[in-house]
């Protein structure tokens, strides 16, 4: 019996939607937070809340930015991914309430009108600035494999858009932030939910023209086709005219494994992503279905693992990095490196990738697109893990988060994050091991104590 999560786009998708959707479906709230919280934003600034649409009740998230909630003026979609080539005009009222005037998602160049001082919120974050928070948090393997692939995506979609190199694709701030939340949530709920594999309806896409600084462009967004066509979704016509689906809409879309028709399943939990924007001729919403179906996710389909491994002996060194992002990117679990020796004694490295069957061709493409290799191995293989979960525990000299890992749910071994414990040595001046033994004495203690 496996498990298969089905993204049914009746309204569209988008970041947000999928988001509530996915909550809805049963997603743990708190470890959404608990994600967005390790990429460094304010958890507090995304609101979850009741809606309905057409007499359906679900749920619709908001990211709030400062004291205002960013509301999502998209027809009908309301996700905001921002690579900076359009201009938007914002008129800010008064202080905290902000009415962005949005044709479509993609801006570049921003006209701001202020009355009120909120500079940082205007500042531009690069794709590779993204990537490294991704990189760096705390994230689980799957978490941060979903949202790197998502991420990667939109921002080679947004570069050949614009015409500039992927690592150029800027964020505005606003937009980095509504990003990071969806992106990262819905990331952090799909890891949650832990389908064995995820299906999606073809995508209803609207036409139109959309407002830009530059002119008008046609809708849906050239990012969204860009996707789309990359990933091979399946797409249909739909009325009224306006933006349905959004380059981060397509973009999840694009980690399903099928296309098509509700599968065979027996139903378990629905959950119902909320638009904000009322539409007459069908509802503004995305419906997630999570089911277990006998016997249809074989081993091409995403319920088994791969090893992929190739040898290397004639790529630059200072390429590895990039390879290793673009392997996350297209869904690795795990990636490394390791130097061996090749025939004639030639020094070389073997790079091996731990990948999700149904990232299997990503994978393979981000092997020989980001390498010298002419060749890959494939190995099915099956991994036995440990529970996993964080708790945070006091010291002297701050906070530490403890990962403790457990089986049958008995505790097998508590390791301090490293990155906390450096972070509170240097502040301090003390020895990073010093640190370190409190953490771990610390634990030991709430653990003996019941916690």
């Amino acid at each position: 019996m496996s498990r298969v999560l089905y993204f049914d786009c009746v309204g569209g998708i988008a970041g947000d939607m999928a988001l509530a959707a996915l909550l809805h479906a049963g997603a743990s709230e708190a470890r959404v937070r608990e994600a967005v919280a390790a990429v460094g934003v304010d958890p507090a600034r995304l609101t979850v809340a009741p809606g309905e649409t057409h007499a359906l009740h679900g749920l619709r998230v908001h990211v709030r930015l400062g004291d205002a909630v960013h509301a999502h003026e998209h027809a009908p979609s309301q996700d905001h991914t921002h690579a900076h080539e359009h201009e938007h005009a914002h008129e800010h009222e008064h202080e905290h309430e902000h009415e962005h005037t949005h044709e479509h998602e993609h801006t570049h160049e921003h006209a701001h009108e202020h009355e009120h001082a909120h500079e940082d919120d205007h500042a531009h974050t690069h794709w590779r600035e993204i990537r490294a928070r991704l990189r760096d948090a705390r994230l689980t393997d799957r978490t941060r494999a979903h949202a790197m692939r998502i991420f990667e995506r939109i921002a080679h979609a947004e570069a050949q858009v614009h015409g500039v190199a992927v690592e150029d694709v800027a964020f505005h701030e606003v937009g980095a932030v509504d990003s990071l939340v969806d992106v990262v949530g819905v990331a952090a709920a799909l890891d949650d939910l832990a389908p064995d594999r995820l299906v999606c309806s073809p995508l209803p896409l609207g036409r139109g023209v959309g407002r830009s600084g530059h002119g008008p462009i046609p809708l849906p967004a050239p990012a969204t086709l860009l996707i789309c066509e990359a990933a091979g979704i399946p797409v249909h016509g739909v009325e009224p005219p306006g933006e349905t689906v959004t380059p981060t809409g397509a973009a999840i879309a694009a980690l399903a494994s099928a296309y098509g028709p509700l599968p065979a399943m027996r139903p378990l939990r629905t959950g119902y992503g909320l638009g904000s924007r009322p539409v007459a001729t069908r509802p503004n919403l995305l419906r997630a279905l999570l089911g277990e179906e006998e016997g249809a996710a074989s081993a091409g389909t995403g319920g088994a693992e791969l090893l992929l491994s190739a040898n290397v002996d004639d790529m630059a060194p200072a390429l590895a990095e990039h390879l290793l992002d673009a392997l996350f990117a297209a869904g690795a679990l795990d990636v490394w490196f390791t130097p061996i020796l090749m025939k004639k004694s030639r020094p070389a490295f073997e790079v091996s990738a731990i990948v999700p069957a149904a990232a299997r061709d990503a994978c393979s493409a981000a092997f020989f697109r980001e390498s010298t290799t002419i060749g890959l191995r494939a190995v099915p293989i099956a991994r036995e893990k440990l529970e996993r979960t964080f708790v945070t525990v006091a010291t002297s000299w701050g906070p530490v988060a403890v990962k403790v890992s457990a089986r049958d749910g008995a505790v097998l071994t508590a390791s301090p994050e490293l990155d906390d414990c450096r972070r509170l040595a240097a502040a301090a001046g003390v020895p990073l091991r010093v640190v370190l033994r409190a953490a771990t004495r610390a634990w030991e203690d709430s653990a003996g104590s019941g916690r």
